[in-house]
């Protein structure tokens, strides 16, 4: 949660929030960016940069169960290595989810 805290000090347009539900980590993004096109780079390179430092900090990959976006795009062939298997488009809302274990990294 600081982590995510810390990113809202210098970011007005995308903010954070962690939950957990279960044994399951949720990191949720609330945009607030008027352009669509700015909003989907700001939340992918937003999350990118969460689960970086998050790898980084615990000092191993940390696997995302579940990756939804809220934006539609074409999927590459390189978006399961970051985002998993279970990625969506045009979901109702951002997120990833986790096995809540790796907070504890």
């Amino acid at each position: 949660r600081q982590c995510l805290n810390n990113f809202g000090l210098f970011l007005r347009d995308v903010r954070a929030s962690l939950s957990l539900r279960g044994k399951r980590a949720v990191i949720s993004l609330d945009s607030r960016c008027a352009d669509p096109l700015r909003s989907h780079y700001a939340e992918e390179t937003l999350l990118v940069l969460i689960i970086s430092l998050l790898c980084w900090l615990g000092g191993r990959r940390i696997p995302i169960d579940r990756a939804d976006f809220r934006h539609s795009r074409l999927s590459l062939s390189d978006d399961a290595l970051l985002w998993g298997s279970n990625l969506s488009w045009n979901a109702g809302r951002t997120e990833i989810e986790f096995a809540s274990r790796f907070l504890r990294l």
